[in-house]
């Protein structure tokens, strides 16, 4: 039986990494990567984007057999777009990911919601039964 992958990018073992800069300057960016990698990188000789699209760049990163997490730097030459290393957990946020440039955390994907319930038998059984109350109480007056 083949295996489900919940995306393309983890059935084809790589970690996506999508990369918006405002000022749409993405010349000499480049990713320093080591962690669960295939190839990890000198920093002299950082990945470089694989494509562009409408939000901006993304690199693809090829990953080592049953990887977890990958560790990175997008920078330039010296200069950093985040002052901190950054990791991708692979198990938590999936296999592609959006950043925007010198902001912390992924754009997407959104981790869950921690604010209200969304389990309406929990947040809006009293509106239920009061609808269903009320229906019973017109088909009782016809």
């Amino acid at each position: 039986m083949a295996k489900v992958h919940p995306t393309r990018a983890a059935a084809e073992n790589v970690a996506i990494l999508h990369y918006h800069r405002p000022d749409g300057n993405y010349q000499g960016w480049g990713l320093h990567l080591w962690g669960d990698v295939a190839t990890p990188t000198e920093w002299a000789t950082p990945l470089q984007p694989a494509g562009e699209d409408g939000f901006g760049v993304h690199f693809r990163v090829p990953l080592t057999e049953g990887a977890k997490n990958v560790s990175y730097i997008i920078h330039k030459g010296d200069e950093r777009d985040l002052p901190d290393n950054q990791a991708l957990d692979l198990t938590a946020a999936g296999h592609e990911v959006w950043r925007v440039a010198a902001t912390e955390g992924h754009l997407l994907p959104q981790p869950p919601a921690r604010g209200a319930d969304a389990d309406l038998s929990k947040s809006a059984d009293h509106v239920v039964t009061d609808v269903l109350q009320a229906m019973e109480i017109l088909r009782s007056e016809r």
